[in-house]
């Protein structure tokens, strides 16, 4: 697409590449973690797979939006 994004899709995209820079850092605290009791690793587990079911959300709407436009510029032509 050679028009700028805007609205939700480039707010998406932004957020997605945010997601993107931080996962070593998540990488770095599991590490970490998994020195600790228990407990506290069950929750970052579940921590890490609320991220992931997140992530995949605004994954799956940046995909709706994309279409939506692709659909209203073809109604436009």
């Amino acid at each position: 697409m050679s028009l700028k994004k805007r609205g939700l899709g480039r707010g998406l995209e932004v957020l997605l590449a945010d997601t993107s820079s931080h996962g070593d850092a998540q990488q770095v605290t599991v590490a970490i973690d998994e020195h600790h009791d228990e407990p506290a690793s069950l929750l970052q587990e579940h921590l890490q797979q609320e991220q992931l079911n997140l992530l995949q959300e605004a994954e799956a709407l940046k995909h709706l939006i994309d279409e939506f436009e692709l659909i209203i510029r073809a109604g436009l032509q």
